[in-house]
């Protein structure tokens, strides 16, 4: 590999990832599905189309500050969300008696 491509700078805007409106791409688009359901569920009444808008502005600058300490969120999520809330025991020999996991009788 020459030397020039090994010295070439890698900008930040190549390793940035994708934003609309200062929040990651899937998490502005989650945003605005949601919002846009409820109010077609609604059947589009005004009053909750209004109200829907208002929870959008809300909510986007708090979680503007919540992406901006954890920009990996989307990510990290859904995996902390599939773990199992119990882990069944390992098999393995365990000791019962407290003395045989410190070595033994004193003295």
């Amino acid at each position: 590999m020459s030397e020039s491509l090994l010295r070439a700078p890698v900008y930040d805007s190549l390793q940035r990832r994708p934003q609309l409106l200062g929040l990651p791409q899937e998490a502005f688009l989650l945003l605005a599905l949601l919002m846009v359901c409820m109010a077609i569920a609604s059947r589009l009444d005004p009053l909750v189309v209004g109200g829907c808008a208002l929870v959008f502005l809300v909510l986007l600058p708090i979680l503007r500050r919540l992406f901006e300490n954890e920009p990996y969120l989307m990510d990290i999520l859904p995996r902390a969300l599939r773990y199992n809330a119990y882990y069944p025991h390992q098999a393995k020999e365990q000791s019962q008696m407290w003395m045989d996991r410190v070595g033994g009788r004193f003295g």
